[in-house]
């Protein structure tokens, strides 16, 4: 199987402080990659317009429409308000992916601060976002994100007895941060409904000692990066490796140079057996 390497616009963005779409496009014009996975950000909706014509007329190969963060939180609640709320920031990104003409949205369907806590409001929703995602003609990718109270394959598992309609979207830094990475790995039916893995490394901890976040890059941590293009690349199914990894820095410049090392890092773990056909020369041109 082919296997595309492709890089989150979350490499090098970050809200609130680095989302210009503009700032976005052009550092994206510098990144060598098979394709794009747009990080939807609150600063979009300032003017939906204005921003999809940034990025839809910009040229690159957008492979996929990472959804809103807000959209899982929203749901926990349970409210019938805020889930016409969800309801309507998913849409804005599913217009956004048609525009785009990409087929494939990432969603946290749950998410801080609740995370799990109130699972069933989220798993009560799961059927109204995939409807919503058919009515654009576009697949939810729904992702393997931290819980407190299960853990991402066990509410995977939950899904997809809720609706046989869920695909998902692997993440190898919150499948290991639960010890999962490796029972996801060898699970061919998960495998089979798996369209994108989101590739950030792992050593154990997840924040630093100030309790901020940290990104660990392709080769820094102790996650098996080989063994994941290996499984990606013995399914029967397509699947995309899309970068994670931040390249922005504390001060909001972004380390582009990063972003390219991380890739050819990644292309490296890649079997070689599958990258037939896939492009020498991945990076638009200005």
């Amino acid at each position: 199987m082919i296997i595309a390497v492709t890089c989150s616009t979350g490499a090098f963005s970050r809200d609130p402080d680095v989302v210009d779409a503009a700032g976005i496009v052009a550092a994206a014009r510098r990144v060598d990659a098979d394709g794009f996975e747009l990080l939807s950000y609150p600063a979009f909706a300032d003017d939906p317009k204005d921003s999809t014509s940034i990025f839809s007329r910009s040229g690159l190969p957008w492979t996929s429409v990472h959804a809103g963060k807000a959209i899982g939180p929203l749901l926990s609640s349970g409210t019938a308000d805020d889930r016409r709320r969800a309801l309507a920031l998913l849409d804005a990104d599913l217009r956004l992916a048609t525009a785009l003409g990409v087929e494939i949205a990432v969603l946290h369907l749950w998410g801080m601060p609740d995370s799990d806590r109130r699972f069933p409001s989220n798993l009560a929703a799961v059927s109204d976002c995939l409807d919503h995602a058919e009515r654009f003609g576009v697949t939810l990718g729904i992702e393997t994100i931290p819980c407190l109270e299960a853990t991402p394959l066990a509410r995977l598992s939950e899904l997809q007895r809720r609706d046989p309609r869920c695909r998902w979207t692997l993440d190898t830094e919150f499948l290991a941060l639960h010890d999962e990475l490796d029972l996801a790995l060898a699970d061919a039916d998960l495998f089979a409904g798996t369209k994108i893995i989101h590739v950030k490394d792992y050593d154990g901890e997840f924040v630093d000692r100030q309790g901020r976040r940290r990104y660990l890059h392709p080769g820094q941590g102790r996650l098996d990066l080989a063994a994941v293009a290996e499984a990606a690349a013995s399914s029967s199914s397509s699947i995309r490796l899309c970068l994670e990894s931040s390249s922005v820095r504390p001060d909001g410049s972004i380390d582009l140079g990063q972003v390219n090392a991380d890739l050819d890092t990644l292309r490296g773990f890649v079997p070689l057996t599958s990258t037939a056909g896939v492009s020498a020369s991945r990076r638009p041109g200005p």
